[in-house]
């Protein structure tokens, strides 16, 4: 399997995570892009619910709101 252009990128650029822009990362990943954008759109204090789905498939992982925020 060939190596994601995403990879590429990042290894041409030194490893640095900041290379990789919205830009470039919606040509190749649209959907994740859009994921991200609305990640961080969510903010802090934002319900994780949507992203359940992510969460679950992409990382095993449940998402849930911190304890610490509910009191």
């Amino acid at each position: 399997m060939p190596l994601d252009p995403i990879v590429i990128h990042f290894f041409i650029h030194d490893c640095d995570i900041h290379s990789i822009h919205p830009a470039i990362l919606g040509e190749w990943h649209p959907r994740l892009r859009q994921t991200i954008s609305d990640w961080l759109r969510l903010g802090p204090h934002g319900n994780p619910a949507p992203f359940q789905e992510h969460f679950a498939t992409f990382h095993d992982l449940q998402v849930r709101r911190r304890a610490a925020e509910m009191f």
